[in-house]
């Protein structure tokens, strides 16, 4: 079944209640999955900076220090040595033995913490997702608190600052429910759907409603147009059509 633009438009007219069936459905099913099926995840976020020391000196302005620029390059050259540190099963491992009550493993752990940096800075920063708001930000904390003793043990510094630490009782919102967004795509979804099934179930209707879809489906004009009348009709008119033109004729009572 072929279709222009203006017929596909009456189609889909014509049965529209069909189309906002299906989106109705769609959206309703959507959020009943986002509010009670799908388990809230929520991230806690902990910044380190790798801090340098100011060099004192004696022509460095009033304050008398200046900031040692190798140093700086040497620590953003490090940043990729001390993300892998703190994923590291020594670090993680340690993490899950101070926090028993949690029981956790180093190697859940490394599913639930996530390290990034801003390219050419000296941030890192630590995410952490959880069920719970409260146990991924003292994870989080943990994580950074352990990182900081290793990288101090390990490459004999102590340089590493908190720029902002996670806190348990400023809980956010999950990061897996955007009903906005969830809903927005759920409506565009059940409206092709809907779309769709108009169509295949116009596609499979034979019935011949006017004179263009008896020419369309059998190459023949009509010979005659039988009226319908409603109740409020007025039963002195009656329009009929021969063969190749249409003819008025008015009765009267």
């Amino acid at each position: 079944m072929e279709l222009n633009v203006k017929e596909y438009v009456k189609m889909i007219a014509r049965r529209w209640w069909i189309v906002a069936l299906i989106v109705a459905i769609g959206s309703a099913a959507t959020a009943w999955i986002q509010s009670s099926l799908i388990s809230p995840v929520y991230e806690a976020s902990s910044k380190l900076i790798i801090s340098t020391a100011p060099e004192a000196t004696s022509d460095a302005g009033a304050g008398g220090a200046r900031i040692d620029f190798e140093s700086v390059r040497a620590n953003v050259a490090l940043i990729g040595t001390y993300m892998e540190i703190m994923t590291s099963p020594m670090v993680l491992d340690e993490v899950a033995a101070r926090l028993p009550e949690m029981d956790l493993t180093g190697s859940r752990l490394q599913g639930m913490v996530k390290v990034g940096t801003v390219p050419e800075t000296q941030v890192l920063d630590v995410y952490v997702r959880d069920t719970s708001y409260e146990r991924a930000a003292k994870i989080a904390a943990t994580v950074t608190e352990v990182f900081r003793e290793r990288v101090s043990q390990m490459l004999g510094v102590n340089n590493v600052a908190y720029l902002n630490e996670a806190n348990p009782d400023s809980p956010s919102a999950p990061v897996n429910r955007s009903m906005t967004l969830f809903l927005a795509l759920s409506f565009v979804a059940s409206a092709i759907v809907g779309i769709g099934a108009v169509t295949m179930m116009e596609a499979f209707n034979d019935t011949v409603r006017t004179e263009e879809d008896l020419e369309r489906h059998f190459g023949i004009g009509a010979l005659a147009l039988v009226p319908t009348y409603g109740k409020q009709a007025d039963s002195s008119v009656i329009t009929t059509s021969g063969v190749g033109e249409r003819k008025h004729v008015t009765i009267n009572p």
